[in-house]
């Protein structure tokens, strides 16, 4: 990051009373790295409470709490038990709801503060009932259940993290508050540590041992298997205090990192004697989590053959020799049951991986229980993987920032139920997209032109399906264009337009014959916000004049004539870009633009608030709108130009963010 991580405080593994030092090796042995490494590396140790210096007892970790799975999972849950408290706040049901929805998500600071109401809502109720009347049963259980959640609140916020530590200042707090309104990468955001140089946020979270800190990490959208090694900005070789300390390992993970850790300290301990204690609790919890949430196992751990660049916990498992060893094999060597049997429970079929695997939102629920349910999702949580390397891809993160950068809020909150589905490789960090459409070769067509499309400015997608067709002249192309306007490809075009667009109400075999007989065709949208006045105004002439010439051709007289011109004449005026407003323009083009977008029009500011508080803009989704249908087709978000552009981009954009947190 530009900034060393913080050194932990040496805590030399001096033998316990009473205990012989007959076992400790000789001194130049491996065991001086070993014993240099458990002080130096370990900072947050996880699985036992901060007592914060006391004398008195840690608190009592709380017994798990089982609840039914909701049918719409609890993710929905939690939103609907929002809404039910915000609007009752007065009643402990509702409380108690929110609280077990919070507590199941491990929500930890909301389920303390709802418990803290819910209690106060409590008292409050007991104190208005009168002397002669005893407090119900129901009241007392009401009151145990708050209870219990306090105290897992409590007991889980005792834990240690760096991401509240005071001695860095709260430089972990604000990195993950600018990742949280996209302001930060944290695949590129590195981290130096007493050992390796140049990790990214989640290697080091792992290799801390700091389970809060990496799910957090996740659920603001991390490749869990990112492995790329870029030199961190702002850093050089001589900022690096540690002499010991060498560029992470190529090709390394963040579970690579905390299984190599694992191994090391199972085989020293055997061999030496020594004994860590709990500070491998944290990096075992950090393992078995990203097992969990799918990161690969056949990853190859490969070290320095320099020595003198190479750390101490590098010489320790050369020593050891678990060099070149995946991650599945070093597991074994940890003799770690809890990690080999989540490795084996996902690496049974990708079948159970994919339904095992946990949701990227730190629940520590899968998919199907957490944010996904079949009952209200239309998309799958996971596609074929878009990287060679990787088997499949999952959702980017619910509780991550929306990729439609119209709002503020977090993805399942914005776009989760949009057409549009937001996948990420875990092994590249990039985002692609997937819409939902039929799988019939009109559709398909234009989902490949839909891959090509940079904005919704383009004339159509069944002028761009015949486009570029070698030496196929314009008017065999506007032939083209028209056999598959008649063939299904009107009510086609017409259900991906603007849901302010009234083409749906047309006819496709009077729209084909007028395109027929414009002589420099052209393709007509009523939702016209990027045509300037003078090219619009010239289209709505042309058009109403060629709508004529097609009712003279056809033969279309009296009543019948009146009605085809009524229905299908172009109007210049469009419509309030907001869905639920019904305002249309006096003038042509006097509704203002967006000033972001410069693609959609609103009749007032009050309007264009209120449709960018849906979580959603005409510009960006407009010609992406599709009718419901059973089966998937892909469609690149981005192309590869673009994914190094994104890199190059969120590095320039680190750097000066970055200079932020460290001065």
């Amino acid at each position: 990051m530009g900034k060393k991580g913080k050194k932990s405080k040496k805590t030399g593994a001096a033998p316990k009373d009473g205990e012989s030092n007959s076992r400790r090796p000789p001194a130049g042995t491996a065991s001086e790295e070993f014993n240099h490494y458990l002080g130096g590396s370990n900072k947050t140790i996880l699985g036992t409470a901060a007592t914060n210096g006391s004398e008195s007892a840690p608190l009592v970790k709380p017994k798990k709490l089982i609840l039914p799975t909701p049918e719409m999972g609890w993710g929905q849950e939690l939103v609907d038990a929002e809404r039910a408290f915000k609007h009752d706040k007065t009643s402990v049901k509702c409380a108690i709801r929110l609280a077990h929805a919070h507590r199941t998500m491990r929500h930890w600071e909301e389920l303390k503060h709802v418990s803290k109401a819910g209690l106060s809502i409590s008292s409050a109720a007991a104190a208005a009932v009168s002397v002669s009347d005893s407090v119900s049963d129901i009241d007392t259980q009401q009151r145990e259940q708050l209870k219990e959640c306090l105290m897992d609140a409590e007991y889980h916020l005792s834990i240690q993290t760096i991401i509240n530590d005071d001695e860095d200042k709260g430089m972990f707090k604000t990195m993950l508050q600018n990742a949280k309104h996209g302001k930060l990468d944290l695949d590129t955001c590195l981290i130096d540590h007493d050992n390796f140089s140049d990790l990214n946020a989640l290697q080091y979270a792992a290799i801390m041992g700091d389970v809060r800190f990496l799910e957090t990490l996740i659920s603001l959208g991390a490749a869990i298997d990112y492995t790329e090694n870029n030199k961190g900005p702002g850093k050089s070789a001589k900022s690096n205090s540690n002499s010991k300390q060498e560029t992470k390992p190529v090709g390394a993970t963040a579970l690579t990192l905390a299984v190599m850790s694992l191994a090391c300290d199972r085989i020293a301990s055997k061999r030496f004697g020594l004994s860590s204690g709990g500070a491998m609790d944290g990096i075992r919890a950090c393992a078995v989590t990203l097992v969990r949430l799918g990161a690969k196992v056949d990853v190859t751990l490969r070290l320095s053959n320099s020595k003198n660049q190479m750390s101490e916990i590098s010489v320790l498992a050369k020593e050891l020799k678990i060099v070149n060893k995946t991650v599945k094999e070093m597991a074994v060597l940890s003799e770690e049951k809890e990690l080999i049997d989540a490795i084996e429970e996902m690496e049974t079929s990708d079948e159970e991986r994919i339904k095992l695997a946990y949701c990227r939102c730190g629940s520590r629920l899968p998919w199907s229980q957490c944010h996904y349910s079949e009952k209200r999702n239309d998309h799958p949580y996971h596609t074929e993987g878009k990287c060679k390397k990787q088997r499949s891809d999952f959702r980017f993160s619910p509780v991550g920032p929306c990729q439609c950068q119209n709002t503020k809020k977090e993805y399942f909150r914005c776009c989760w139920d949009d057409t549009r589905v937001y996948f990420m490789c875990d092994t590249t960090g990039e985002i692609h997209g997937y819409m939902k459409m039929p799988t019939n070769p009109m559709m398909t067509a234009a989902a490949s032109i839909l891959q090509k499309r940079d904005n919704a400015g383009a004339n159509t997608l069944l002028e761009d399906m015949v486009a570029g067709q070698g030496s196929v002249s314009g008017d065999q192309r506007r032939a083209q264009v028209c056999e598959m306007l008649r063939d299904g490809g009107f009510q086609m075009m017409t259900s991906m337009d603007s849901p302010k667009s009234k083409l749906r109400e047309w006819d496709g075999e009077v729209y084909a014959g007028v395109v027929e007989r414009l002589d420099d065709w052209f393709m007509w949208k009523d939702v016209h916000y990027i045509l300037a006045k003078p090219e619009l105004l010239k289209r709505t002439k042309e058009w109403n004049d060629a709508l004529e010439q097609y009712c003279d051709d056809v033969g279309l007289t009296g009543q019948v004539r009146r009605q085809v011109i009524e229905q299908h004449t172009a109007n210049p005026l469009a419509p309030c870009a907001n869905p639920s407003c019904n305002n249309f323009e006096e003038k042509v083009k006097s509704f203002p633009q967006c000033s972001r977008c410069k693609s959609v029009a609103y009749c007032s500011s009050q309007c264009q608030k209120e449709h960018w508080k849906c979580g959603t803009c005409l510009s960006h989704l407009s010609s992406l709108r599709v009718l419901q249908a059973p089966d998937n087709c892909q469609f690149d978000h981005q192309s590869n130009d673009d994914g190094e552009q994104k890199r190059s981009l969120s590095k320039a954009k680190n750097e000066s963010n970055l200079e932020s947190l460290t001065n």
